[in-house]
């Protein structure tokens, strides 16, 4: 396999399960035409783990099945803005008490864009957010965090309505 992706590994150890999932599955994405010209591979084709159940059936998910492709990008697509807050939060560079609000609201506005602002498409991972959000993260020190933080008060995008 490492010859179709120039040795880039599908699968990374990181700290979290989260970030683990979505690095998996952006791989997947990046390796869509390495993995398509793996299987259809000769020395693919002559290998045991072809002629497996489980061979067959990966080769028939990942080169016949309409609905794989598309999933994988809805998935990356729509967890993508969720790890760039989780970095933020996670970085040393600057406190993240008082940008949380901040960053979700605009994780959720960019999931919404890179699903074409179809609520149909974004409405299920924006209601996953808002139930962790509400039950976790939805805190009196977060709201005052965003409405004293100087650098988003003075924003024209700035809310005085903190519901998200």
């Amino acid at each position: 396999m490492r010859c179709f992706t120039k040795n880039h590994e599908l699968l990374r150890p990181v700290v979290t399960h989260f970030a683990t999932a979505y690095l998996i599955l952006q791989g997947i994405q990046k390796q869509k035409q390495a993995l398509r010209s793996m299987f259809s591979y000769e020395a693919w084709n002559s290998s045991t783990m072809a002629k497996k159940h489980e061979g067959v059936k990966t080769i028939a998910t990942v080169l016949f099945d309409p609905t794989f492709w598309p999933h994988i990008a809805y998935c990356v697509r729509s967890v993508t803005p969720l790890v760039s807050v989780l970095r933020e939060v996670d970085s040393e560079e600057k406190p993240c008490m008082g940008y949380m609000y901040h960053l979700m609201t605009k994780a959720k506005e960019n999931i919404a864009l890179n699903c074409g602002n179809n609520e149909r498409k974004y409405g299920p991972s924006w209601k996953r957010i808002d139930e962790r959000w509400t039950s976790q993260l939805h805190r009196p020190l977060h709201a005052a965090g965003y409405y004293l933080n100087p650098q988003l008060r003075f924003e024209d995008r700035f809310s005085n309505s903190l519901k998200s």
